[in-house]
C-alpha cells in the first residue's frame, strides 16, 4: 500500500525533476517538442534515431537534414541566469535570435533554462534576456548543463 524507495534513492519534487530534466537538457512534450519541432533541432537525433535501422515516420526529413550537415535554423540550448526566466521570454543580440521554453531553479547552478536559440549564436555565448519589457544577461551554454 505504500511502497518505499530502495536505500540511497533521491526522493524529490516535481520541481526538483523539472530542474534536473533542465540540466541535462531532456526536451518535453508541450515544451519543447511539438508538431512544428524538426527533431535535429531538439537534440535527439543521436540519441534515438538509427540510420542502418528500418523505416520509420519521418525517415526522409531527418535522413535529409543528416546528409546536409545537420544544419538546422535552431537548436535546443541551455541557459544560466541571475534570476529564473519566465518561459517566453525572449533572447536577443542585436535582434531577437531565441526564446525560452523552460525555465526552473537548479539546487546546484540557480536559474537555468532552456530555449530555442538561431543558428550563428554559438555557445558558450552572452545574450539579452527580455522578460517583461526589462533586460538581463545570461549565458548560453551547450547541453547538458553544468560540470
Amino acid at each position: 500500500p505504500a511502497p518505499e524507495p530502495p536505500a540511497g534513492v533521491f526522493l524529490g519534487t516535481v520541481a526538483d525533476y523539472e530542474a534536473r530534466r533542465i540540466e541535462g537538457g531532456l526536451p518535453a512534450m508541450g515544451a519543447e517538442l511539438d508538431e512544428r519541432t524538426i527533431p535535429e533541432e531538439s537534440g535527439l537525433v543521436p540519441t534515438s534515431v538509427s540510420f542502418t535501422k528500418g523505416c520509420y515516420t519521418g525517415q526522409e526529413l531527418v535522413a535529409r537534414i543528416e546528409s546536409r550537415g545537420s544544419n538546422v535554423p535552431r537548436r535546443l540550448r541551455g541557459v544560466l541566469a541571475e534570476e529564473q526566466l519566465p518561459v517566453g521570454t525572449t533572447l536577443w543580440t542585436d535582434r531577437e535570435v531565441g526564446v525560452v521554453t523552460s525555465s526552473a531553479v537548479s539546487p546546484r547552478l540557480g536559474p537555468v533554462a532552456l530555449a530555442y536559440v538561431r543558428r550563428g549564436v554559438d555557445p558558450p555565448a552572452e545574450l539579452e534576456a527580455r522578460p517583461d519589457g526589462g533586460a538581463r544577461t545570461v549565458r548560453v551554454q551547450a547541453l547538458p548543463l553544468g560540470p
